[in-house]
């Protein structure tokens, strides 16, 4: 069986720029442009927000900075009007990130 190890077998080749190179092409392919939320979609993850901070529930927030996707799990611990910011809460650590950034919000409610 033929085992092909892709561009692995070739760097050792290349110029240390191309690899350079190589990998930075590589990492812009990956990015993406960010979405376009409507009004709506906007208002609605307010609600969402606002309901994870007023029961406390577990929270997914996708945030999309840099060109990527992130999605972060925690707690709404704080909403932070003047700054624009939600402090989430996650095991140890508490993370600031601005609703600017925000793309996606998923409650997980308790199913007992």
């Amino acid at each position: 069986m033929l085992r092909d190890r892709g561009t692995m077998k070739w760097t050792s080749l290349m110029l240390p720029e191309h690899v350079e190179t190589l990998k930075r092409v590589w990492y812009e392919e990956d990015m993406t442009s960010p979405p376009i939320l409507d009004e709506q979609a906007l208002e609605e993850m307010q609600h969402k927000v606002n309901a994870a901070y007023q029961t406390k529930c577990p929270t997914t927030l996708t945030v999309y900075k840099n060109g990527c996707q992130k999605e972060i799990h925690g707690f709404v611990h704080r909403i932070d009007v003047y700054d624009q910011r939600i402090r989430l809460r996650e095991c140890h650590a508490t993370t600031s990130i601005s609703i600017h950034e925000i793309i996606d919000v998923v409650l997980h409610e308790d199913q007992t």
